[in-house]
């Protein structure tokens, strides 16, 4: 991925010496003249170690790099609001040994029936109305896979900005990165943000598979959901609860209790 500074065209001939590791250094060859941008705050590799025993250290690498390089353009500057991103992350994609995620969508036919209300195990219903569907032509079972384009299609349609049932918005913009962005809209706007602040010529809508695919894209993603989608709704200080953050990230969960845990373990490390 393209790392692309708005306003800086390159390095001068000349960059300044003896500057600080707290301070990071962004250069403009308009004239002979530099800006300096304080970073005031970081995660260290050892924090995330101590937090995380169970995550491949390379994983953690990768998720350090790209935190310190982009957390603060999400607002995350301090220890609280990071633990409870990385509470909830840890929680959806096995403490980040799963990052590249992608929506299964291997429902059984009890599990689309509790999760999608589309979907009813009755085949009258279905056949008496138009938006309902039986399970059982869909899900997995006994002797049948279950047919996950269809379901995709079937769960998503004219939700989230998507598309009709024949247009194949629902499976094409399935939930993908650590807290599985869903729907065409949320790519779509995603994509405005990404162009407008890195890189002009990317475009989630038309590649949506690079959600899932490029690790540094992959967090931007979930630090984007985050700011837009909890920071907003929150302001995050020290009587925030983990269930006041799990209740917008992934409501009808059932890893409160997990996350909670993981929240009061990776502030203890953090501060």
């Amino acid at each position: 991925m393209t790392d692309v500074g708005g306003m800086f065209a390159g390095e001068p001939d000349d960059p300044p010496k003896n500057i600080g590791h707290e301070e990071k250094v962004e250069f403009c060859q308009v004239k002979d003249w530099f800006i300096t941008k304080k970073v005031n705050y970081r995660v260290k590799i050892d924090d995330l170690k101590d937090a995380f025993p169970k995550t491949k250290t390379i994983n953690l690498k990768k998720l350090t790099t790209v935190l310190n390089k982009y957390m603060e353009d999400f607002g995350i500057d301090n220890n609280l609001k990071l633990a409870h991103f990385l509470a909830q992350g840890a929680a959806e994609v096995s403490q980040f040994n799963k990052a590249y995620a992608e929506e299964n969508l291997n429902y059984s036919v009890k599990g689309l029936i509790c999760t999608f209300s589309r979907f009813v195990g009755d085949k009258r219903k279905s056949d008496q109305n138009k938006n309902l569907f039986f399970a059982d032509d869909y899900g997995r079972k006994e002797g049948q896979k279950a047919k996950k384009k269809e379901i995709g299609n079937i769960a998503y349609y004219n939700r989230i900005g998507n598309g009709d049932l024949s247009s194949g918005d629902g499976y094409e913009y399935r939930g993908r990165g650590i807290f599985q962005l869903t729907g065409k809209y949320n790519y779509e706007q995603f994509t405005k943000y990404y162009q407008k602040n890195y890189d002009k010529e990317m475009d989630f809508v038309k590649n949506p598979e690079l959600l899932c695919t490029d690790y540094e894209i992959t967090v931007l993603s979930a630090l984007w959901f985050f700011k837009n989608n909890v920071m907003k709704k929150l302001s995050i200080n020290k009587n925030t609860t983990s269930n006041q953050v799990t209740a917008i990230v992934n409501k009808n969960t059932n890893s409160y209790l997990k996350r909670e845990k993981y929240f009061k373990k990776i502030i203890k490390v953090l501060d």
